[in-house]
């Protein structure tokens, strides 16, 4: 039987902040700082996220990003990161965060989430962590699409995760949640606001800034 992970600032869980994206098509803006109503990116994301986990982290290419944030950072190096691209960089981050912990921590998942995504939903976390129980992994889905970066690990699967990409050559993450079997979870499409609105270019910003107004702040 799965245990739920679902309690606010539940001590089994930590989050990270992917931030390393280079912003190209909106100008090479930081996506972090990107205004949507009058929130940014990053506080829209960190909202809803960090009341459930216990450590929340940000992963930059740049430190100037995490700037202020008071967040412990995990750098991405582009020039490290090899050919498997934000596989490379989703498993730097399960092994950084799990060769820190203490021997006596609690702490069994890690659940990483995409700056430039700031509608999330609400309950991302409890949903990932109910589907996922104490070992397993769990994905987010809307409308039938995976959404790769929307995900909780298990830090169980790292050494197989590892291997999938390092050995094998598996770098796309829809590969890689069917070869680590994670449960995928379907989120709904509520009123035409897509809750994983990817902000890419200036008209997906304006697109956000409109659907700002009718969404609750974080």
């Amino acid at each position: 039987m799965k245990t739920a992970l679902t309690s606010a600032s539940d001590s089994r869980l930590a989050a990270v902040i992917l931030m390393g994206g280079k912003g190209a098509r909106l100008g090479g803006v930081d996506k972090t700082q990107l205004l949507i109503g009058n929130r940014t990116a990053f506080h829209w994301v960190y909202g809803r996220v960090s009341p459930y986990v216990t450590r929340t982290y940000c992963s930059v290419a740049n430190a100037e990003a995490a700037k202020g944030l008071s967040l412990p950072v995990i750098m991405d190096d582009e020039d490290r990161r090899g050919d498997a691209g934000v596989a490379d960089v989703i498993l730097g981050c399960l092994r950084h965060v799990r060769d820190e912990l203490p021997e006596t921590a609690q702490m069994t998942h890690l659940l990483t989430c995409p700056v430039d995504t700031p509608f999330i939903p609400e309950n991302l976390v409890p949903s990932l962590a109910q589907a996922a129980g104490e070992r397993s992994n769990a994905v987010a889905s809307a409308y039938g699409q995976l959404h790769g970066l929307h995900a909780l690990w298990s830090f169980s699967c790292v050494d197989e995760f590892a291997s999938l990409v390092e050995k094998h050559g598996i770098r796309k993450l829809s590969a890689l949640h069917d070869a680590l079997e994670a449960v995928r979870v379907e989120f709904p499409v509520r009123e035409g606001l897509d809750p994983f609105l990817n902000i890419n270019t200036q008209a997906d910003l304006q697109q956000a800034n409109v659907l700002a107004v009718s969404v609750k702040n974080p």
